[in-house]
């Protein structure tokens, strides 16, 4: 029977190498690792094809491009920006402890009396729980595009980069029922271009209507035609190099306008295709968030390029809306209600009050006696 205090001594002993060679690698790690800025430089300079022309050894830039672009080294330059800016306090402490040190590190003490707050796993993986919005996101150290949840499945990816306006005899031929006879109809990614289309309405709703949380519905209409745009879809396709990928390259012939048609409905049948597998409506909508946020950022920065309705224009509708209801004689004879407006100052800005059957309701100041009126309906 093997002793215990053997077993645990070699494991104890073990443990503490292997503390140690943590730490040692997170430090080499912290030191190596390209800033975010420095890593969208690496990329925009040997991504290119041009870049070809720079090196002697062609074989060491493809390999370069392929590390670039792998999930570790995306996961280390993530590491490394949350760590330089404060978001890791336990690791930062534990690079700073000195093991080698014969008297106790004060770095320990810090690090074992250390509470982090509790986190539900909800809340970092969205796909085991509810949606929770993410705060405190720098835009300049956050990744962009975020990274494209994987599809593994080979059928259902081969499916989604299909387009219907593309396919080839052999996509006739390879779909075939258990009963002998082909599936035309299930060739293509049409079906999961309208899942897509509909997740993605779906989720654009939630994400305009909780950005812009004033907003007429008019205008959230409007919002989502402009971010659903062909446009736009094909764009954000190009974030991924979906072009790449697309079963049946397009022919050189086609039109600009046909090319972004295919991307658009690519895009939309990888959405459509996520949906199909593991990933829930709130991992989705969580991904899909943080695609628009820049153009969510843009118009919440510069309201007058949203082109939304003013707060107060809405206000002066939607209450001649409600009395022209009470007013009308089809409607409600009997009860009519006035109202008028009445000024409180007549000087700089201009001070109006709003009178509903005699009843003294809201003030509006403005520099304008339209304006004034306008914000007492508020």
């Amino acid at each position: 029977m093997p002793d215990p205090v053997l077993a645990w001594c070699d494991d104890i002993h073990s443990v503490r190498g292997n503390v140690s060679q943590l730490q040692a690698t997170l430090n080499q790690l912290i030191t190596k690792t390209p800033t975010v800025a420095q890593y969208r430089d690496l990329i925009s300079t040997y991504g290119s094809p041009e870049a070809d022309k720079t090196t002697e050894a062609p074989h060491i830039l493809e390999k370069l491009r392929s590390i670039m672009h792998s999930p570790q080294v995306k996961v280390a330059v993530r590491l490394k920006s949350l760590y330089d800016r404060g978001y890791l306090p336990f690791l930062l402490g534990l690079s700073r402890i000195n093991f080698r040190s014969p008297k106790c590190d004060r770095f320990v003490g810090y690090l074992l009396d250390f509470c982090p707050p509790k986190v539900n796993g909800s809340s970092m993986f969205p796909e085991e729980g509810a949606f929770v919005k993410q705060a405190n996101l720098d835009p300049e150290e956050s990744m962009y595009p975020p990274s494209l949840p994987p599809i593994e499945n080979e059928l259902l990816l081969k499916l989604i980069l299909t387009d219907k306006s593309l396919r080839q005899p052999s996509d006739f031929l390879e779909l075939e029922f258990s009963e002998g006879f082909h599936d035309y109809n299930n060739n293509h990614n049409r079906k999961l271009l309208l899942r897509g289309s509909g997740i993605l309405d779906i989720a654009l709703t939630d994400i305009l209507d909780e950005a812009f949380p004033k907003v007429h519905e008019d205008d959230l209409i409007f919002l989502k035609h402009r971010f659903s745009s062909t446009a736009i879809l094909a764009k954000l396709a190009f974030c991924y190099n979906i072009s790449d990928s697309v079963m049946h390259h397009m022919s050189q012939e086609a039109s600009i306008d046909d090319k972004l048609i295919v991307l658009k409905n690519v895009f939309l049948a990888y959405i459509g295709g996520m949906s199909k597998l593991e990933y829930t409506f709130a991992a989705i909508r969580l991904w899909i968030g943080q695609l628009y946020q820049p153009l969510i950022a843009k118009l919440q920065k510069d309201s007058s390029q949203s082109q939304l309705k003013s707060v107060y224009s809405l206000a002066f509708a939607e209450l001649n809306f409600m009395l022209r209801r009470v007013n009308n004689l089809a409607e409600d004879p009997t009860k009519r209600l006035k109202y008028d407006f009445r000024m409180v100052d007549n000087g700089e800005p201009f001070v109006y009050q709003l009178h509903v059957a005699n009843t003294p309701l809201g003030i509006g100041t403005a520099s304008s006696i339209d304006k004034a009126k306008q914000k007492s309906r508020l």
